[in-house]
């Protein structure tokens, strides 16, 4: 299903189904992003914005933790967070290929990234925990 082409327009099943993998995959990054946040900082994001603040928190250092994701990854997450935002509070006959073409095309390249700095996040906390 990621391998649909950018350039021809899916059907509007298939621009669903592509809708719920994007939701999906935004909303568990941001499920481990809560995890992380609730566990190591002292201050968790609340309120209309927390999803954005959320976001932005990690990817700066804390107290407790260095920057979870790195600039880059928090712009291109960015994203991911708006078009489910989009999703969320529009009709399903809203959707546009157009709008979602390039987070589809790019959703392997994004979890690579978001993963490998997951992993150096914490192998860098098991060894600061080894250290002390």
């Amino acid at each position: 299903m990621l391998e649909t082409p950018v350039d021809s327009e899916p059907s509007f099943e298939r621009l669903a189904a592509l809708s719920t993998v994007l939701i999906s995959f935004y909303t568990g990054l941001e499920r481990i992003f809560e995890r992380i946040a609730n566990q190591l900082d002292p201050i968790q994001p609340k309120g209309e914005r927390w999803h954005i603040e959320l976001l932005n928190q990690v990817a700066r250092p804390a107290v407790n933790r260095p920057a979870l994701i790195s600039e880059e990854t928090r712009q291109r997450l960015r994203d991911y967070l708006a078009f489910r935002h989009r999703s969320r509070h529009a009709y399903a006959h809203y959707l546009t290929w157009h709008g979602m073409a390039h987070l589809v095309a790019d959703i392997l390249a994004v979890w690579r990234s978001v993963r490998s700095e997951i992993l150096q996040f914490v192998q860098g906390q098991s060894a600061s925990t080894d250290s002390e």
